[in-house]
């Protein structure tokens, strides 16, 4: 079996019982740093699965709102600085252009107006999220009322300006990410002989193959591969 440590539960316990402070704020830093490179990490891969799409008419219609979606919403997450879940933000949008930032502030606008909520929107990049059309369709011996819309999924202007801040937020959050596990690795390495702290890990073990519900092969090549790589 592939055992680790869920450092997450440990620093939950050490929290309740008021020590090793340096330790617990390493590991709540790293923790938000590798959270938000994740959800970035999603987030592209959710773009990437609709270029697949892209001539594949009848399955981008069927997949690509839900994708769309998928991708804002975890990039909202991972760049929001109102973001309390996490205890803050990492700064992922550090040095975005004026451009950037625009694009930035109508994707919050449309996760925060449209996607979560029937509102109006302000942004012009996110007006075409869905337009929407109720028509009556006059013929010579009647007419027809109906309802069409079309998606910003269709919109390829903001799709490719959602990827180029998903690319710089990746590398700045995966920077950001290898400081904190550094960071933390220099730590750790001070408590290993710490006895009072090693004879507390024993309670927060965890297999690979129980949290992922994979089999031990698959969990060692899962391990020996992750997924994602540094964009760097």
């Amino acid at each position: 079996m592939v055992t680790f440590i869920n450092i997450s539960e440990l620093t939950e316990h050490l929290d309740q019982i008021l020590k090793y402070p340096d330790l617990r704020r390493a590991i709540k830093v790293f923790h938000k740093a590798a959270s938000v490179a994740d959800d970035l990490f999603i987030a592209r891969d959710a773009l990437d699965t609709m270029d697949t799409l892209q001539n594949d008419r009848e399955r981008l219609k069927l997949f690509g709102k839900a994708l769309m979606s998928h991708a804002i919403i975890l990039y909202s997450r991972a760049t929001h600085s109102d973001a309390p879940g996490r205890g803050g933000h990492i700064g992922a949008t550090k040095g975005y252009s004026s451009e950037q930032k625009e694009t930035h502030e109508a994707l919050i606008a449309l996760r925060n107006q449209i996607i979560a909520h029937a509102g109006i929107a302000r942004h012009s990049l996110s007006k075409s999220w869905r337009i929407e059309a109720p028509y009556i369709w006059e013929e010579h011996d009647g007419f027809n009322i109906g309802y069409t819309s079309k998606h910003a999924m269709d919109n390829v202007i903001l799709r490719s300006r959602f990827r180029d801040l998903l690319e710089k937020a990746l590398k700045t959050s995966v920077e950001k990410r290898n400081i904190a596990r550094d960071a933390l690795a220099e730590i750790w390495n001070r408590y290993r002989s710490d006895q009072e702290l090693q004879g507390m890990l024993g309670n927060f073990l965890d297999t690979y193959e129980r949290f992922h519900e994979v089999s031990e092969e698959i969990a060692l090549e899962q391990m020996a591969n992750p997924r994602y790589k540094d964009p760097i």
